[in-house]
């Protein structure tokens, strides 16, 4: 999901239907990433919201870390 976000706005209805799981989810563990300290922003779109992810220096680690 974090890499994900890091590609750019991605509303939550995208991610959910990218990662097999519903919206309310998505919702979810965006608030869970955001008490670890990843800088993620939302912005409201019509039928939404829509994420973004500046990463801290953790998270470009751990998603760095995790391509092939």
């Amino acid at each position: 999901m974090l890499t994900l976000i890091g590609m750019g706005d991605r509303s939550a209805i995208a991610l959910a239907q990218e990662l097999g799981v519903s919206a309310a989810t998505i919702n979810r563990d965006v608030s869970y990433l955001r008490s670890k300290g990843h800088a993620i922003t939302a912005r409201r779109l019509a039928a939404g919201w829509a994420f973004a992810f500046e990463p801290s220096r953790d998270a470009r680690k751990s998603v760095a870390g995790s391509r092939p």
